[in-house]
Order: structure tokens, then C-alpha cells, then sequence
């Protein structure tokens, strides 16, 4: 349900109090004519204690989505810096944490799991993984710099500006992965994105130009490529249905060559927008016909089915594909790059040896096939544990960083095969810490002696389970009472004094039991 707009409070706000006894989060964005991606984005930070628009001049329907949505709504001023507008954002902000978000990213992520991790966090600061259409990891492994505490931490820079901690806040300038969570762009990458002062003046001119050509009567080619133009400048404004309409206005009027190879990109990208699957293959066969290089529509068409959930058309498109395909442009289609949908495929096909053989073969070349747990899922532990010895060492700590941005069960079991093959990696005992509020007692128990084994005290899973508020009660005993017994970790201790706080009268003579066996004594000598 949306939530009614709610006015700014006087500056400075009073903070969120906590209500489930984790930590509050507040969303915030700085936004400016975003009509076409806010909607996606506030709708998946429902989550959060209170959400702050930010708006630095809209004159679209903003504003009004904002008011919708989001809790506070400030309409502000734009002065040239992004750190200032963040910062001025910042402001209006009243949680103990802030994630900060772009108009055109999505949220992605467990939001539970989120204040779980944030209940124990060490830092003050903590990295999301950009992830792409597929919501896997980006090929460039890029970690965003998104949720701090927000008394520790202001914004610097006019332009790529990044959070740095405040002086005297006595936060150090490291941060932490948060596993798991990352933020998707809705169809509108940055680095791609122009300003929108441009795209405007774009459409303006496009659309300029194509009344003038169909005022003098102009025909064939040169009436094609206006139609091209301007359908061109429109992806970018989200008008997605008239994308469509000047792309077959262009289509009938003979686009043929090149033209034609980039008019059909931007249609299948507004029909995937509205969406409209008819007109996504429509267009996917406009695209295969007009180029000779088919390996990149059908890179296209292997992603299409693969959200589709459509293993049989994937399999036969990518075994369409050559190897490596380089267009006239420099632009390279490597058909490996694909090895997690081909293995997704294979897999739901019943041919475990053809996605055993492909991800070896993408393993082999140094790649990162999807997500570790779903490669898991797909080919079976005994065939992780054959990928793992053949990671070459170059790509190991990618790996190793997948499984922690994963967080999955599957993708920690994936990690149990890294570390059996090679116990002392530290990027895999890293990994493991990262992941140690995700674990479950058994895999505590396994990866505190690891990682203690290591040198590793301060990650001990097994304390940072006994310390968790969301675990079940007797895990969290178990878990305090196995690292004070074991390891005698004064942590620990109090940790477990916390759990037996909660546990109900009913279930106290059954765990007193359990304690007894793992720990003899500890309970009835109070601790």
C-alpha cells in the first residue's frame, strides 16, 4: 500500500526510535526529473523506517510519485555538487543508518538480513554490489559505498563524490561487504546515461527534424533514419510505447543496415520495459536479420530466455553462437561469458555432463559462473569441488568474493569447497567472516575452528551467532556456550547470558540438557 506524504519536520529531525531492537535505516535520494525509474526504485525500499526524496528542481511527475511513496519529501535547490545535494539530503534523515540509492537503481536483498548484519556491524560502513539485468554480480565486481551510520558520515566531492567519516566520530575510513545485497539499475546504466538537459535537447531536435522532413515529403532512407532518431533519443526519457512506434514507422519506411542494427536495440529495450514479450521477438528477428554478425542478438536472446525460464531456447540459441565473435567496432561477444545461463539450461534439461563440461571449461578461463550457489545447485557438490582445483590462481579471490556477495547456502557450501582445497586462503577465511552472521550453528561450529586455527579470532562465527538477535534462542546458547567451552572467549560469556535471558520456562529444563552435554558445568556455575 502506498504511504501518504508526510511534511519535513524542523531541522534537525528527531531520530527513528528502534522498534524491533535492530537498527533503523533511512533511505535517501537525491533525485531530479526521474519519473521514468522512481516508481521501481521507492517501491523496493518499502522496507526501510522512512524513505527522503530529495528533489533539486523536478519538472516532470517527480514530485509527485515522490509524495506517493516516500515519507519526506523535500524540494530543494542543485548547486553543481552532488556532495552538497547528498549532504543536504542527508540532513532530513533521521535512522541510525542511511542507504543511500540513485533514482534509477533498485534495491536487491533480504532487508531482515540487512539489520541483522547491521546489528553487529563492526564498521560504519558498508558495500553494495552493483548487479546487473540479470541481478548477478557485475563483471567489474564493483562494490558501491551505500550504507553508513549517518552521524559518522558526510559526503565529499562536486562530482563522484564518495562518504567519508566525520573528524571525531572515531569511525575509521574502512568499510565491509554486506553479503547478499546490492543494487540493480532499472534499464538505465550510468555510465551510459547522458545528462538530461541533453537527452531533452536530443529529443527536441529529433523530433524537430522529422516534422520538417515529413513537411517537405521526404521518403525511404532519409524518412527512416528520422524515425530512427528520434525512437533513438526517446529510450532514455521512458516513453517507452512511442519508442515502439517510431522503430515500425522505421521499419516500414526501409531501414536496412546499420540503422536498422541500432533501431532494434532500443526497441527490444522499450518492449522489455513496458513489457511487451510479442515485440521483444519481433524485434530480436529485425536485429538477427539485419546484421552478419548474429552472435549479438543471440548473446540477447540467451538472456531473454533465461528470464523466461525457458532452458530449451536457450540451449539452442547459445549453441548457435561461435566461441568469440568481435564486430566491425572493436565489440566482443565471447559465448563463455554465458556460462551460467548455459549451465542453468543444461542443467534443467537433465544434461548434468553439458553443464559439468561448461562450467569447467568457463572455470578453466578464469571466469566467475554466476552466482556459486546456483552453480552448486546446478552440477552438484562432487563437481564443485573438481571446479575449485581448477580456479586458476588469478581469478581464486573473485571467487572467494562471489560466495561472500552471494551469501546463500549453496554459495557456502561453495566456499566449504574453497577452503578443503585450500585451508590457509586468507581471501577464503575472509570471506567466511563476512559470511558468519549467515551461517547456521553446524557451519559455525566448522568455521570457528577455521578461521581460529587462522589467527582469526574476531570473526568467529560461532560468537557473532550467540550475539545474534534473530537467531533462534538455543542456537544462540549453544553457539556462546560451544565458544566460551572451546575457545574460552569472555565474548562469548555475556553473549550467553543474553540468550538464556529469552529462553521460555518450558524449553529452559531441555537446553539446560543440551548446554550440559557441550559445555559440562557452565550453566549451573552461572554463567
Amino acid at each position: 500500500m502506498a504511504r501518504p506524504p508526510r511534511t519535513a519536520p524542523p531541522l534537525p529531525p528527531t531520530p527513528l526510535p528502534p522498534t524491533t531492537g535492530l537498527p533503523t535505516v533511512s533511505a535517501v535520494l537525491v533525485v531530479k526529473d526521474e519519473e521514468a525509474v522512481l516508481r521501481a526504485c521507492l517501491e523496493a525500499l518499502a522496507w526501510a523506517d522512512e524513505v527522503v526524496v530529495y528533489d533539486t528542481g523536478s519538472s516532470d511527475g517527480t514530485l509527485a510519485i515522490a509524495h506517493e511513496l516516500a515519507d519526506r519529501v523535500v524540494e530543494g535547490y542543485w548547486d553543481d555538487d552532488f556532495g552538497a545535494a547528498r549532504n543536504r539530503a542527508l540532513a532530513h534523515a533521521t535512522g541510525e543508518w542511511v542507504l543511500s540509492v540513485d533514482a534509477d537503481e533498485v534495491f536487491s536483498g533480504d532487508p531482515a538480513r540487512v539489520r541483522r548484519q547491521l546489528a553487529r556491524s563492526t564498521a560504519g560502513l558498508r558495500t553494495l554490489m552493483l548487479l546487473d539485468e540479470r541481478g548477478h554480480v557485475d563483471g567489474a565486481d564493483i562494490a558501491l559505498p551505500r550504507l553508513f551510520r549517518r552521524t559518522a558520515y558526510r559526503w565529499v566531492g562536486a562530482l563522484h563524490e564518495s562518504p567519508v567519516p566525520l573528524p571525531g566520530s572515531g569511525t575509521a575510513d574502512v568499510s565491509q561487504p554486506l553479503p547478499g545485497v546490492g543494487v540493480r539499475h532499472s534499464g538505465y546504466r550510468q555510465d551510459v546515461l547522458v545528462s538530461r538537459d541533453k537527452v531533452a535537447r536530443n529529443v527536441a531536435i529529433s523530433r524537430a527534424e522529422l516534422e520538417d522532413g515529413l513537411a517537405a515529403g521526404v521518403t525511404g532512407p532519409r524518412l527512416a533514419q528520422l524515425h530512427v532518431n528520434l525512437a533513438r533519443s526517446l529510450v532514455l526519457t521512458g516513453r517507452h510505447a512511442e519508442v515502439l512506434e517510431h522503430a515500425g514507422r522505421a521499419l516500414d519506411a526501409g531501414a536496412a543496415g546499420y540503422p536498422l542494427t541500432v533501431l532494434a536495440q532500443a526497441a527490444i529495450m522499450a518492449a522489455a520495459a513496458l513489457p511487451d514479450e510479442d515485440a521483444v521477438d519481433r524485434w530480436l528477428d529485425v536485429w538477427e536479420g539485419a546484421t552478419a554478425q548474429a552472435a549479438f542478438p543471440l548473446r540477447t536472446r540467451a538472456l531473454v530466455a533465461r528470464r523466461r525460464d525457458r532452458p530449451g531456447t536457450a540451449v539452442e540459441v547459445l549453441e548457435r553462437m561461435p566461441t568469440v565473435t568481435v564486430g566491425d567496432a572493436g565489440a566482443r561477444v565471447d559465448r563463455r561469458d554465458l556460462a551460467d545461463v548455459a549451465v542453468w539450461a543444461y542443467a534443467a534439461l537433465g544434461r548434468p555432463r553439458d553443464a559439468q563440461r561448461v562450467a569447467l571449461e568457463a572455470v578453466e578461463t578464469g571466469r566467475v559462473v554466476g552466482r556459486p550457489g546456483e552453480l552448486l545447485a546446478a552440477v552438484g557438490e562432487r563437481t564443485v569441488a573438481t571446479l575449485v582445483a581448477r580456479v586458476p590462481d588469478e581469478a581464486w579471490v573473485r571467487w572467494a568474493a562471489a560466495c561472500a556477495a552471494d551469501g546463500s547456502p549453496g554459495a557456502r557450501a561453495f566456499l566449504a569447497a574453497m577452503q578443503a582445497h585450500r585451508p590457509t586462503s586468507g581471501a577464503v577465511l575472509q570471506a567466511a567472516a563476512v559470511l558468519a552472521p549467515e551461517m547456521d550453528l553446524e557451519e559455525a561450529v566448522a568455521w570457528s575452528a577455521h578461521l581460529r586455527r587462522a589467527g582469526v579470532p574476531d570473526g568467529c562465527p560461532l560468537v557473532v551467532l550467540a550475539a545474534d538477535p534473530g537467531a533462534p534462542v538455543r542456537d544462540r546458547a549453544l553457539a556462546g556456550a560451544l565458544a566460551w567451552d572451546v575457545y574460552r572467549d569472555e565474548r562469548a560469556l555475556a553473549a550467553l547470558e543474553g540468550a538464556l535471558a529469552l529462553v521460555a520456562p518450558g524449553d529452559a529444563p531441555a537446553l539446560a540438557a543440551e548446554l550440559e552435554l557441550v559445555a559440562p558445568g557452565l550453566v549451573s556455575a552461572g554463567a
